[in-house]
């Protein structure tokens, strides 16, 4: 019997109308639970970066196919810290429009 462990993903995709619809539909058809999902822009012009938490027990399974999507340019896993996701969900809810500087400093 396999463990199911929470992993988080980086992955890098061009930044087209139906990209992130067609990242997170493989995750949805494989029906693996989702415990957290941001995407944003990267400095780089027509890239999106999507940080995804996802609890799965074949995590190479996930990696292979998000590669074999045609707008994923890269795919990396990083350690999953159960104190750092807390951290950035919380600055995630405080996230308000204020300034970045109040931002800031609440992270302190």
């Amino acid at each position: 019997m396999t463990t199911v462990r929470r992993h988080a993903l980086v992955v890098k995709l061009n930044d087209r109308p139906g990209a992130l619809y067609r990242a997170v539909g493989l995750i949805r058809r494989r029906d693996y639970n989702v415990s957290s999902l941001v995407v944003g822009a990267t400095d780089a012009s027509g890239i999106s970066r999507m940080v995804i938490v996802v609890d799965a027990a074949d995590l190479h399974q996930i990696v292979q196919q998000f590669s074999r999507l045609i707008d994923v340019l890269s795919v990396a896993e990083i350690p999953y810290e159960e104190t750092l996701m807390d951290l950035f969900a919380d600055v995630m809810r405080r996230f308000d429009l204020s300034p970045a500087t109040t931002v800031q400093e609440s992270v302190r």
